[in-house]
């Protein structure tokens, strides 16, 4: 397809949470295996603003939850994206001034 990482994130996000968001920058790559060693998965994690929205749950799930970058990097279920949270916590103090308020608040 000739549609650009950014263009497909805002899709996909919002097909996935019905949340309109704006794409900043990336923050982190990592690999992890999904599964077995057979399915072996390469992610680039982008930094996103959201804009307006409310989540909407499709067939795939049951319930979300908003939760704290300290309570991700503790979250047993999230264990293999733990080091793009601590990247990312650390992040913060290398961002521009203007998204350092909005930063705090995840």
């Amino acid at each position: 397809s000739d549609e650009s990482p950014n263009v497909g994130i805002v899709r996909e996000v919002k097909e996935e949470t019905g949340l309109d968001v704006e794409v900043i920058m990336p923050v982190d790559t990592g690999f992890f295996y999904r599964g077995s060693k057979e399915f072996p998965m390469v992610f680039i994690s982008y930094y996103c603003k959201y804009i307006t929205g409310e989540v909407k749950l499709d067939w795939e799930h049951s319930e979300f939850d908003w939760i704290t970058l300290d309570e991700a990097i503790e979250n047993q279920d999230l264990k293999h994206f733990s080091k793009m949270f601590i990247n990312l916590k650390n992040l913060k103090k290398y961002l521009p001034e203007s998204f350092r308020f909005e930063f705090s608040s995840i």
